[in-house]
Order: structure tokens, then C-alpha cells, then sequence
């Protein structure tokens, strides 16, 4: 695990996606994953082109084996003072179609408040356990 989280630029990129899926099972996969949610958050300016690299990690890494899956950590790469409400719901979508069976997302209040509705975030019930 510790040479494909060393070299998961590499192997995740939109263009190489299939040597993940071909090398790693989808529970070694949701394994990586869980590994790479529990690194430190990025510090200083960020850049959208590292928020792509860790979105496509992110994404090839998704299985319907994932449960758990932290958003607020994937959006922290992404630049501060940009809209990422578009990315946002790119990244929504990507969840529903790739991990279906997600029981724990942890979503920044912000993101979502960004990139929903007003009055759709009024039908939703959020809690802060």
C-alpha cells in the first residue's frame, strides 16, 4: 500500500486510470483511499492543477466497496478564493455514479451551500456529529 499511495499521481490520472483498476482490487483500492483521506491537508496556495491530480486520484480510487469518503478533504486542494461550485457538483456526481454505497460523506457546509440551492439546502437535514 505504501508504494501506491508513494505513487499515486502516477498511477491515477485520467489518462493511466486503468493501470489502478487493472493492478488493485476494489477492496485494496477503498483501502488506498481510506489511507489517503487520513494525510495532511494541504498548507499555503494551492493550485488547480494539484486539486485535478487529487480529484482524479480520488475518483479512480472510488468503489462500491467505499463507505466512507471525506470531501472536505478532496475540496481543501482546491485554490481558496475560486468558485468551486461547478467542481463541486462534478465531484457529487462523480460519488453517486462510482460509490454508490457511500454511509459517511463528510461535506464542508460551505461547499454545499455553494453549489446548491437555497431552497433545496432548506429540505435538507445536515447534522454536525
Amino acid at each position: 500500500m505504501e508504494a501506491v499511495l508513494s505513487n499515486l499521481n502516477a498511477y491515477t490520472q485520467e489518462e493511466r486510470s486503468n493501470l489502478i483498476h487493472t493492478n488493485l482490487s476494489p477492496q485494496m483500492r477503498d483501502n488506498v483511499l481510506q489511507e489517503l483521506q487520513k494525510t495532511r491537508r494541504p498548507e499555503g496556495t494551492k493550485t488547480i492543477e494539484e486539486f485535478t491530480r487529487m480529484k482524479w486520484s480520488v475518483f479512480n480510487l472510488m468503489t462500491t466497496r467505499t463507505i466512507t469518503l471525506d470531501l472536505d478533504f478532496l475540496m481543501s486542494f482546491y485554490p481558496k478564493y475560486s468558485n468551486s461550485a461547478r467542481e463541486f457538483k462534478e465531484v457529487l456526481a462523480k460519488v453517486s455514479d462510482a460509490a454508490p454505497n457511500v454511509q459517511h460523506l463528510k461535506i464542508n457546509i460551505m461547499d454545499l451551500k455553494t453549489a446548491l440551492s437555497p431552497q433545496l439546502i432548506s429540505k435538507l437535514h445536515v447534522w454536525n456529529i
